[in-house]
């Protein structure tokens, strides 16, 4: 995969999560992506003296658990199926945001509506973070600690080109979000006139194209092919233990030399 790709692959989700969190902000006061604001919120309302103090406080808090229930939900289908984890995620994020906005035209505005959003963008973030891109694409901070450290190395001439490259996506994505701050704001206050309704549909949209097109370019839709000289080496080198006496490790005693030593012990998924 190109870093051209992988740039636009991160603009794409970049902008999703910009989008998103301008008209959250815009209706309901919190973020569907940026979980640091949520969090900063939640203590600043639980330090308020008010009547909906306690009410406030949970709601960032909820918000900030279907995040990570958001990512939750990524990992075991990743490892149910890995290969197949951005398509089968798609469907889901997309009709989260589209009941979001479906509640929104029935009940109006509800702030908790936005616990509906942030599982979408936990899936987003595990998704990129820990795949091929290893790019945060809804936090900026980890972003600008790269960009920061980049600059230095240009500073004290101690930059290569591999030091270029690895900051490409993580510039990208703050763009990306910077951009999609400024476009959300101008037709959510010039265009739409700070009507909101229906404007999470090309985010959700958008979010779900980049998620099916992460698993196209990052995995190939297909049984791998078998190395026929690695079989062939295997299958030599037993024969030969075999010959001289030596005895080989079964498959399970192999497995069990590789299994990871887990703290707990859970049943498999």
């Amino acid at each position: 995969m190109s870093l051209r790709e992988k740039c636009l692959l991160t603009c794409g989700f970049a902008f999703a999560a910009g989008w998103s969190d301008v008209i959250c902000f815009a209706r309901y006061g919190s973020f569907a992506a940026l979980m640091t604001g949520n969090t900063i919120k939640a203590g600043i309302a639980a330090a308020t003296k008010s009547e909906q103090r306690f009410e406030n406080m949970v709601y960032y808090l909820c918000i900030l658990i279907c995040y990570i229930v958001g990512g939750v939900v990524f990992q075991a289908v990743k490892a149910r199926w890995p290969r197949r984890v951005g398509v089968l995620s798609a469907p889901v994020c997309l009709s989260l945001f589209i009941l979001s906005e479906v509640l929104n035209q029935i009940v109006g505005n509800n702030k908790w509506q936005v616990c509906i959003l942030a599982p979408t963008f936990g899936i987003q973030n595990s998704l990129t973070f820990g795949g091929g891109l290893q790019t945060n694409t809804t936090i900026i901070t980890g972003n600008m600690q790269k960009l920061s450290l980049a600059l230095y190395q240009v500073l004290a001439c101690k930059v290569t080109k591999a030091n270029l490259v690895a900051i490409a996506t993580p510039a990208a994505a703050v763009l990306s979000t910077f951009m999609a701050s400024i476009i959300g704001a101008v037709i959510l206050m010039d265009v739409a006139k700070l009507n909101a309704a229906w404007l999470f549909v090309p985010a959700g949209l958008l979010q779900a194209s980049m998620v099916v097109v992460h698993d196209k370019m990052f995995f190939q839709w297909s049984t791998p092919a078998v190395d026929q000289r690695a079989l062939a080496t295997d299958s030599s080198l037993q024969v030969a233990c075999e010959a001289s006496g030596l005895k080989t490790e079964d498959e399970g005693q192999r497995a069990e030399h590789t299994r990871p030593r887990y703290f707990l012990r859970c049943p498999a998924w």
